[in-house]
């Protein structure tokens, strides 16, 4: 049935069940002329399916035109979107068929039928001159319609007939009797004892229990890592109870493992490999960001986990990430330990004969540098210990080291352990992904597994199930065909799954009254976007947050949100990556302000005091620690002037944010390895792990299940948090108004505590507000106290004054033979490829080799192999050819942001005569404060830096730049003409003016005989780093990201 337009809702939110029959067979061949060979019937097609420019459904290709395929469309779109159902080949579109979301709700939210195709030209929609048609069906059904009857209450009280995400969404089914055990952080001391009620066994210590379960494995210790490093050591702990094992590190046990006959195979992500004529950095998988290694006596093979293991028993291997487009973007994020423990319900006590299980860890879990942490999350007062003396990490501080003192960046994870069949689906998971891409000769058998540990469901047989086998886990994945080889008939067909996404929007829509996430990102929903709504970053789980809200709003019932996610993302705070992510979180937190203010204004709820904040509030966590005695004193100190000095004076810093999962009601827990970004949520871009898990009642009533694990954890985490139990009735029940309240108040009493001059501790109370303001009517601005993060250059996340949009740019036609040979396929597909520095650069190196000139096509202009490879970047004042931010979004979220490429867009593209504010004027001033610190201050045995040479004290200085960039004089190879002068920053935001027609002359290097001796700046293979003035560059204005050289990491 119709509905009224005063009934029609602004938002397409709910499913779309959509199944993809037949197409009709093209007419003959031989009745068309010869460029419509692309319709012969032998030629393969297939049918995608698209809302507006978000691709949501791809069938198989076949050469007969019959699929029968369904899809499960989960959507959070305008009314107003496009669904386009396309028939096409690999070489041409067939046909199109386009219907609003409006029309589909007219329509009763059901079409089906053999329905003709249009042709789309330059002339607009015309009929199909084969009259193709296409038999499909669409069936909408509004989310409120689809999961008004169910809610996590219902599942825990009739949990055994809750069958989990049926099969057709995920490789593995929901299995039983299954056991969880919940992890937060690394380490937890001997004094963190939470008086949460269930949870009162002794503090979980994550890498203690990792120790132990590889030293007791007996067959098989499989491991798929992002990162990892054998040198690490597990156990630091003095009051540990395995004394044995402090000192030892990760790799030797390991390798003594397998010496002992156990099956060790480690697969590690490997983006070295993606580009093979890219310069390999030594140390990209097992280099810490800063200049303490852990042995300063091992050998530089060490610091690669993969040359570390290359003559012992233990299999390593290094897998890319491959990707059809992009091979060089995305990365393996799964972080699974799966191994073979000894049964609970063993009851042998000698080595002999015992009944084995399997068991997985999985989470956040990076076995490398930097993530050794606990409760405390101290800045300063752990690094003359065991725990942080050898592993100072520090990635956000550019120069930081041991040798200079702290901060270091506090880590705080979270991690579970699961034993049972679910432990069985990871394992599978591990298999799928070694056959697919490492030689299957090294991997055991599935089967031979099986026949060692015993049946996959031994414990399903047990008569009587104890009640901490009593959880029900579904295992998750964000992976595709290129990285996984699906057993599944249907995953053969559908190439990708993308479970993860799917799971994280199924349990917000059965949210009841309340969700707590903590993530590392929290990006998406640029549909609903106020700017960039096409930049790509489109999965639902923000859209899907706010919606909830409204409706509960609409519905006068109580229901909260609370999201914890990092100060700002790993990196230099300053630099362009972590600039675009904190933009574009800071678009995903006013779009959904916005919905929720609109809501409460359309209910009346404004006028009685409502306010978004009741509803939805963001944290991040930060510390702050007094000087206390007996801390450790660096050798060197960093200059007072730099942000470095800032921090440490200043005694305080963030505590990073590296978890990724959500609670539901207490009921409900989503873990894994997946962040809420377009990266980790697509299915064809990183690939991920996590698993949704829930607790039966033990007597059948769902009010027995607030004592349940998961909620012992989220109490457990909010003790951390805020340090206190004084508030333990209150946290009892998050939904009520009464815990927002106190959450926001010790959250703002924190902030300030943390920006304030005079240096306070903190006491262990890590929670801070998020710095953001936000108004009754849902606007979200800037607080009144800055726009930077203290003792950083960093903008708080605000919207961004210029537009930032991705360069589409054509084939350079010089390059192609190399793009070929890079796999990236046929030029057409570059048309509008993000064409970024690191992946010019990359062909250049590889060009320079066999030529001296490069001209890259670009509208009228020619840049040459200078401006490439001095990573200038591509800027200019005019419209950028091609698809221009279809994929800007791609990046979000990016591990370390290493892709973005940006442009700012000026008056003259369509954003209007913006003014510079006082505030922008402030930071552009700001920009010439050192942000890195490369100097060392030597400090006396009284703690007193002393300065070198003559410069006054309180002088930052820089040492000269070397010989061959001291010149200024351009290249004797290259004469390329000078840009025309650039005006002072004033009042508007300037663009470079047009470039004239190309005026860059190459002029040819004279014959050998006639060069003169080569010189120092001759010699050097790439040209000095072009360094542009910093007032008179408008923010945003700025360049790609690439692997660090020194770091290997991005």
């Amino acid at each position: 049935m119709a509905k009224d337009d005063d009934e029609m809702p602004k938002i397409l939110h709910g499913t779309i069940e959509a199944t993809i029959f037949n197409a009709s067979s093209p007419p003959s061949s031989s009745s068309f002329p010869f460029k419509c060979l692309c319709l012969k019937a032998e030629k393969p097609a297939y049918v995608t399916i698209k809302i507006d420019k978000n691709k949501v459904a791809k069938t198989i290709e076949d050469i007969d035109r019959v699929w029968n395929q369904t899809f499960k469309i989960q959507c959070a779109y305008p009314i107003d979107s496009t669904i386009t159902i396309t028939l096409k080949t690999k070489t041409c579109t067939l046909g199109k068929y386009h219907i609003k979301g409006q029309k589909l709700l007219e329509e009763g939210g059901l079409i089906n039928g053999f329905i003709p195709l249009l042709m789309e030209d330059n002339n607009g929609k015309r009929p199909n001159q084969q009259k193709l048609k296409l038999k499909f069906q669409l069936w909408f059904n509004s989310a409120e319609e689809l999961l008004e009857p169910i809610s996590w209450a219902k599942i825990m009280r009739f949990g055994n007939s809750c069958q989990g995400m049926r099969d057709s969404c995920t490789t593995f089914p929901q299995r039983s009797n299954c056991y969880v055990k919940l992890y937060h952080d690394a380490h937890h001391c001997s004094t963190f004892q939470p008086n949460i009620g269930l949870l009162c066994e002794a503090p979980r210590k994550l890498w203690e229990d990792v120790y132990k379960a590889i030293e007791g494995a007996k067959h098989i210790i499989y491991i798929a890592a992002w990162s990892l490093n054998p040198n690490l050591v597990l156990v630091r702990d003095p009051q540990t109870e395995i004394p044995h094992a402090k000192g030892i590190k990760l790799g030797d046990l390991l390798k003594k493992k397998a010496e002992e006959g156990v099956a060790v195979r480690i697969m590690l992500w490997d983006d070295e490999k993606s580009l093979p004529f890219i310069k390999k950095n030594k140390g990209v998988i097992t280099n810490s960001n800063n200049t303490q290694h852990h042995d300063d006596d091992d050998d530089d093979d060490n610091d690669d986990a993969f040359a570390y293991f290359k003559k012992t028993r233990v299999i390593c291997t290094k897998c890319p990430r491959l990707h059809h487009k992009f091979p060089t973007l995305f990365s393996h994020h799964q972080k699974t330990i799966t191994l073979d423990t000894k049964s609970p319900n063993n009851s042998s006590d000698d080595d002999g004969e015992d009944e084995r299980e399997l068991m997985s860890f999985l989470g956040g879990l990076d076995l490398c540098e930097g993530r050794y942490d606990t409760e405390q999350h101290s800045l300063f007062h752990t690094l003359i210990r065991e725990s942080h003396c050898y592993d100072f990490y520090q990635p956000n501080i550019g120069g930081a080291s041991l040798n200079k003192g702290g901060p270091r960046t506090p880590w705080h994870d979270a991690h579970a352990c699961v034993i049972g069949e679910a432990a069985w689906d990871v394992l599978t998971n591990f298999d799928q992904r070694w056959r697919k891409q490492c030689d299957s000769s090294f991997l055991v058998p599935t089967t031979t597994i099986a026949n060692v540990l015993g049946p996959r469901n031994s414990t399903t047989s047990n008569t009587s199930i104890d009640k901490d086998w009593n959880w029900k886990v579904q295992v998750y994945r964000s992976i595709d065909d290129v990285s996984a080889s699906f057993q599944s008939q249907s995953f053969r067909e559908l190439h990708v799954e993308r479970s993860i996404h799917e799971a994280y929007v199924e349990a917000i829509r059965s949210a009841e009254k309340f969700i707590y996430i903590e993530n590392e990102y929290f990006i998406g929903g640029c549909q609903l976007w106020d700017k960039d709504r096409d930049s790509g970053c489109t999965n639902l789980i923000p859209i899907e947050i706010a919606l909830k809200i409204v409706s509960k709003i609409k519905a006068k019932e109580r229901f909260a949100v609370y999201i914890v996610i990092p100060m700002w993302s790993e990196g230099v705070p300053k630099s362009e990556a972590v600039q675009d992510i904190l933009h574009w979180t800071r678009e995903t937190m006013t779009m959904m302000y916005r919905l929720i203010g609109e809501a409460l204004k359309e209910n009346g709820e404004n006028n009685n005091n409502g306010h978004p904040k009741d509803y939805l509030n963001f944290f991040c966590l930060a510390n702050r620690e007094q000087k206390g005695s007996g801390e450790y004193i660096p050798q060197h100190a960093p200059h007072p002037g730099t942000l470095y000095g800032s921090a440490q004076s200043n005694r305080r810093f963030m505590v990073y944010v590296h978890s990724k999962f959500m609670i539901v009601d207490d009921e409900y827990i989503l873990i894994g390895s997946a962040n809420v970004n377009q990266r980790s949520m697509d299915g064809e871009r990183d690939t991920e792990i996590a698993i949704g898990c829930y607790q039966l009642s033990q007597d059948n009533k769902h009010e027995g299940m607030r004592h349940g694990e998961i909620h012992a954890f989220r109490m457990s985490l909010w003790y951390e948090h805020t340090a206190s139990s004084a508030n333990y009735d209150l946290f009892l029940e998050p939904q009520s108004l009464e815990c927002v309240n106190i959450m926001r108040s010790i959250g703002d009493k924190m902030w300030h505590i943390y920006i304030n001059d005079e240096i306070v501790d903190m006491e262990g109370v890590h929670l801070v507000t998020y710095p953001i303001s936000v108004t009754q009517d849902g606007c979200v601005k800037d607080l009144p106290d800055g726009v930077r993060f203290p003792d950083t250059n960093s903008r708080r996340p605000r919207l961004l004054l210029s537009r930032r949009v991705t360069l589409g740019l054509p084939s350079p036609p010089i390059l192609l033979p190399y793009i070929r040979e890079a796999g990236f396929g046929h030029a057409v597909e570059w048309r509008n490829f993000i064409f970024d520095n690191f992946l010019i650069s990359a062909f250049v190196e590889r060009w320079r080799l066999e030529t001296h000139m490069f001209h890259l096509l670009w509208g009228e202009a020619s840049i040459t192999l200078q401006d490439v490879a001095n990573h200038i970047g591509l800027r200019t004042a005019r419209e950028p050819v091609g698809g221009c931010t279809r994929d800007l979004a791609m990046m979000s979220g990016d591990r370390h942001g290493r892709h973005a490429v940006s442009a700012p867009v000026g008056p003259q593209h369509g954003d209007g005569d913006q003014q510079l504010s006082d505030e922008d004027a402030e930071y552009a001033r700001q920009e010439d404060i050192p942000e890195r610190d490369d100097t060392d201050i030597p400090v006396t045995s009284s703690g007193v830096s002393t300065q070198h040479g003559s410069a006054p004290p309180g002088c930052y200085q820089t040492p000269p730049p070397p010989p061959h960039q001291s010149s200024s004089a351009p290249s004797p190879y290259y004469q390329t003409p000078s840009l025309p002068p650039q005006p002072p920053l004033s009042g508007s935001i300037w663009s470079p003016p047009p470039m004239s027609p190309p005026m860059i002359v190459a002029v040819p290097p004279p014959p050998p005989h006639q060069r003169p001796p080569p010189t120092i700046s001759q010699s050097v293979v790439r040209p000095r780093p072009y360094r542009p003035p910093r007032v008179s560059r408008p923010r945003g204005y700025g360049t790609g990201h690439h692997l660090d050289p020194t770091t290997g990491r991005r």
